[in-house]
């Protein structure tokens, strides 16, 4: 008999673990929170541990359509000086140039790399489109004040390969320079992961070396 019940409560531990997986079945391309400097994790997903003998029906969300990032075979481009207002808002104009064959598919991005993070993010909410007949202008701005120390930033034509690159150095008084940086240099070198961010806003506060937007 105590065979038997440790037989039964073992099926049902593994029963309620295969329950608690299926529950939060991962997405391809569903992106996490970027992290912040109070240490947000990548993802948050919450399972319901009880189990109820008369589950009432959920009503989820019906997520939308996967946004792949297809790249261009080819593309160059650069970043001018930045600009800095009296509130320190920080913009990076510079330009993208499509050099093969155009297809309104094809798109590029601009990524932030933080030195205390070991990976980095590309959105979808921040692919562009190349312009058909020349350079494209872009205006990459952060979304909240750089924190002290070095941030790289690239335009990206895939996950992988880098347009162009620069680091935007802020020192102990506040003052923001930037300066030229090649794409193969180590503060710009760790993996970009790409995620689309359609259900997954940005968080509002605290600064976030990932909310750079592109326009």
């Amino acid at each position: 008999m105590i065979r038997q019940l440790r037989s039964a409560a073992t099926l049902a531990a593994g029963s309620a673990l295969l329950v608690a997986l299926a529950a939060a079945p991962t997405l391809a391309g569903s992106r996490a929170p970027a992290a912040t400097d109070t240490g947000r994790t990548a993802a948050h997903l919450t399972v319901d541990p009880s189990l109820s003998a008369t589950p009432t029906p959920a009503t989820t969300a019906t997520p939308g359509p996967y946004r792949e990032w297809i790249p261009a075979s080819c593309a160059t481009g650069g970043f001018d000086p930045l600009e800095v207002d009296a509130q320190l808002n920080v913009v990076i104009p510079g330009q993208v140039t499509l050099c093969g064959r155009w297809a309104g598919k094809y798109a590029f991005t601009v990524v932030a790399f933080r030195p205390d993070r070991e990976l980095a993010f590309a959105f979808s909410s921040r692919l562009r489109s190349y312009d058909p007949t020349g350079p494209t202008p872009v205006r990459a701005a952060f979304v909240t004040p750089p924190a002290v120390g070095s941030t790289g930033i690239c335009l990206m034509r895939s996950s992988t390969v880098r347009i162009a690159c620069l680091a935007v150095d802020v020192d102990a008084q506040y003052r923001i320079t930037s300066r030229p940086l090649p794409v193969d240099d180590p503060l710009v070198t760790k993996p970009v992961l790409y995620q689309d961010d359609a259900l997954s806003p940005e968080p509002g506060s605290g600064f976030c070396a990932t909310c750079v937007g592109l326009s």
